[in-house]
């Protein structure tokens, strides 16, 4: 999957990395 439109903005990335800190957050609770 490549976009033309040019690099996947960062809030994608930081989306990803806080669903994942979430995840594990609240498994860790």
């Amino acid at each position: 999957m490549q976009e033309t439109h040019g690099p996947p903005p960062p809030s994608h990335s930081t989306l990803i990395s806080a669903d994942i800190y979430g995840s594990v957050f609240h498994r860790s609770d």
